[in-house]
């Protein structure tokens, strides 16, 4: 017999006696949920070894998503450095390049051991760190991406928001893409009484009514996006789909409790999507947000309010719009109203399309108030971002060649309207599912200049963070998806420029959406004053309400009405003295 028959022979022999192996029971604890040891399986004919246990269903007391995350490391993040600028031939060489073996340093393995026990990190534990220490620390944490909600929320609280910090302190975002149905499990976490940080929350599946009517407890909740999922021949989502009963009760419970100031106090975006229960009855309630700015909806039971009578209750009616486009609209005509109050000479201004952020750029803290000056453009720090430049670049090249001309002429998208074009299209790709609504918020942060948030108690930071040019919210933003991630087409009215014309005839400088309101499936309705003083009365809200639907109304309910038109004008008079429209 061969010596390589007595081989095969041998491990033939041993694969069948493998069969009955068991590994005995571990001597350590298992783990929480954990019914059996693991037991240790060999596959005869491939000779693969397995292991398997058993383990009980995953009960809502021990789910805990706020403790979760994903350990990720870059290429050589070891040696890597934020503040070391490399060129594009000094990464190729760094990648390429071959690491001698070397013992791993202290203070590598003292943030190995930190990481495997980063779940029992509070703030508590850390709030006496020295400010190096703990910004080493955040930073060594930032490049494994092992931050979960706890470890953020704890290192957000305890570092110093001072000049030099890096984006990822100031806002957090994460999804659960098949979430469990209690919607607690959820809320509990972002809960911050003392509101450390705002939340942005964004539902894409079903919840059970109850459970939405509590979102009222949620008191930092600052943006509320409910979508109701399709489910026709050729829209199919996973998300679950809404009973009936989410529609105008809902808004309604919201606003009293709002009126009450128990809850909403800083709510600024509601969207609202796929909801045929949503209907125009649900405007009366708005007021009673006292700082909702934005009501968007799309695709529900809401046929929209008319001009006039949304504005009455101090709302603009943007019928298909685009809502960071509109923001960045009003950005700029705020710029225009203050260089006038700075006695500048008026000229147009033209501002960049929104762009992401990269997590770890460096934060800018400028004094509130220099804000005017810079907005204004009175130095370099007002200054466009590389895409519009570089958009900028590529029409004027074109228009200066005849094939150039010939294909704008083709498109027939004027100058203004090519570059828009060519440096949107650049960061669209880019975009995350939270930035257009996080991008909004710091939009209204800057046209409200906080003073919802300080009008509703929350301390509002003298200094205000900028990053890359744009400026963001002083206070923390929490942006999280409960349920897939939902794509819907672009709004008709999607050109909304962000400039503002200065009295130039291009039409260019002007709304571009053509038949604005013909056949509009959404509604954006926007308020970015303040309503400081309570301005509006539910009798006038009806009446309102009433009239488009009735036409004229009786005498003693156009008697409500001036007197109500009367308090508006008194209480927009107070708000323009106190400097906050």
């Amino acid at each position: 017999m061969s010596l390589t028959t007595r081989m095969n022979g041998y491990f033939r022999e041993q694969s069948q006696r493998a069969r009955g192996l068991r590994l005995l029971k571990p001597s350590t604890t298992l783990p929480r949920g954990v019914l059996g040891g693991p037991r240790r399986i060999i596959d005869p004919d491939s000779g693969l070894v397995s292991q398997e246990t058993t383990s009980r269903e995953l009960q809502v007391s021990d789910y805990h998503w706020d403790s979760q995350f994903e350990e990720l490391l870059e290429a050589n993040w070891e040696e890597s450095d934020e503040d070391q600028e490399l060129t594009a031939e000094e990464v190729i060489a760094a990648q390429f390049k071959r690491r001698k073996p070397h013992v791993p340093r202290l203070m590598q393995l003292a943030v190995d051991s930190i990481v495997k026990n980063i779940s029992s990190i509070t703030y508590e534990s850390i709030k006496n760190m020295p400010s190096i220490q703990l910004e080493y620390l955040w930073r060594e944490l930032s490049k494994r991406c092992a931050n979960s909600f706890n470890t953020w929320k704890a290192f957000s609280k305890a570092l110093d928001r001072q000049e030099g910090a890096i984006l990822s302190q100031f806002r957090y975002s994460g999804s659960v893409e098949e979430p469990v149905p209690s919607l607690s499990v959820y809320t509990k976490p972002l809960k911050s009484v003392t509101f450390d940080f705002l939340v942005h929350l964004s539902i894409t599946t079903a919840f059970s009514t109850s459970n939405m009517v509590e979102l009222s407890t949620l008191s930092n909740l600052v943006a509320l996006e409910i979508s109701n999922p399709k489910h026709g021949k050729h829209v199919r989502t996973a998300g679950k789909q809404f009973d009936t009963s989410f529609g105008d009760r809902v808004i309604k419970t919201w606003g009293e409790v709002a009126a009450t100031g128990k809850g909403f106090k800083v709510l600024r975006i509601l969207k609202l999507r796929n909801f045929l229960e949503i209907t125009n009855n649900c405007f009366q309630y708005l007021n009673d947000f006292p700082a909702l700015a934005v009501f968007d909806v799309v695709d529900c039971g809401f046929n929209g309010l008319a001009q006039l009578s949304a504005g009455k209750l101090g709302w603009e009616v943007h019928p298909d719009g685009a809502l960071l486009e509109i923001l960045q609209s009003d950005c700029v005509k705020h710029i225009m109203a203050l260089r006038a109050s700075l006695g500048l000479p008026a000229r147009p201004i033209r501002r960049s399309t929104a762009k992401p952020l990269w997590d770890k750029a460096k934060v800018t803290m400028i004094p509130r108030a220099d804000v005017p000056t810079l907005l204004t453009g009175g130095t370099s720090s007002a200054a466009r971002n590389s895409a519009y430049l570089h958009a900028e670049e590529q029409v004027r090249a074109m228009e200066r060649t005849p094939a150039g001309r010939a294909k704008l002429k083709r498109t027939g998208l004027s100058h203004f309207e090519a570059v828009d074009y060519i440096s949107r299209k650049e960061y669209r790709e880019l975009e995350t599912w939270e930035f257009r609504t996080l991008t909004s918020l710091n939009r209204l942060s800057e046209l409200r200049n906080d003073e919802d948030l300080r009008a509703a108690g929350l301390k509002v930071d003298e200094f205000v963070p900028m990053v890359s040019g744009e400026f963001i919210s002083s206070i923390p933003f929490v942006s999280l998806r409960l349920g897939p991630e939902l794509s819907y087409a672009p709004s008709k009215a999607d050109l909304h420029q962000p400039f503002y014309d200065g009295g130039m005839s291009d039409r260019s400088l002007k709304y571009t959406s053509k038949n604005l309101g013909v056949g509009a499936k959404g509604y954006v309705y926007t308020r970015i004053a303040i309503p400081v003083a309570r301005t509006r009365i539910r009798e006038q809200s009806e009446e309102i309400m009433g009239s488009d639907a009735n036409g004229s109304g009786s005498r003693p309910s156009k008697r409500r009405k001036v007197r109500g038109d009367k308090r508006q004008q008194i209480g927009d008079l107070l708000a323009g003295v106190m400097g906050v429209i």
